[in-house]
Order: C-alpha cells, then structure tokens, then sequence
C-alpha cells in the first residue's frame, strides 16, 4: 500500500519498533514526523528517512497536548518540508526542519 502525499507522527520513533514503523512508513511513501526523548536519536531517525523530528517526553503533564499541537503546525505551516522528495538528494539537509522540543 502507498502512502504518497500522507503524513504519519510516529512517536517513540528514536529507538527499536517505533523506528521499524517510521522507516516502514516513509518507505511507503508517507512524510513522518519522528517523534522521541533522545535528541541525537531522534535526529538521526528522522534524517535517514527524510523525515522531521520532534522532540518530548509524553510521560510529562500537557506533552501530549504540545505534540499534536506541534505536529498540527508542521503539517500546516510546513509546506515546503511536505513538497519534497522523500528520500532527499543533495540539499535535503538544509530543508528539513530544525527539530522542535515540546517539553
């Protein structure tokens, strides 16, 4: 099945299953918001898969909150984040977005 033109928030994406998922995902095309604690791990995940990471602990009060809000502004304000390809070529880099921290 394809996801093309789909967008996926994947949480605990930094580590183990979720970042089977997220690779999964992005492999069929979805654009995926990778989401952990850990901001190197994170990071690394999301720049594998030409993803976007975002960065909280939903163990905190309101974390939850702040993630959906989070990944609500990325898909509305990011429009150029979602336009690209999603495995980059050379400048991918430069227009991934800055990861964000939620808590």
């Amino acid at each position: 099945m394809r996801l093309d033109g789909r967008i996926a928030l994947v949480t605990g994406a930094s580590a183990g299953i979720g970042t089977a998922v997220a690779e999964q995902l992005a492999a069929a095309g979805a654009r995926v918001i990778v989401h952990g604690r850990d901001q190197q791990r994170t990071e690394a995940v999301a720049q594998r898969i030409g993803g976007v990471a975002v960065l909280g602990d939903l163990a905190a009060p309101g974390a939850a909150d702040q993630l959906a809000e989070a990944a609500l502004t990325l898909t509305a304000v990011s429009t150029s984040w979602w336009q690209m390809p999603a495995r980059g070529g050379p400048d991918r880099s430069r227009r991934c977005l800055q990861p964000r921290s939620i808590a």
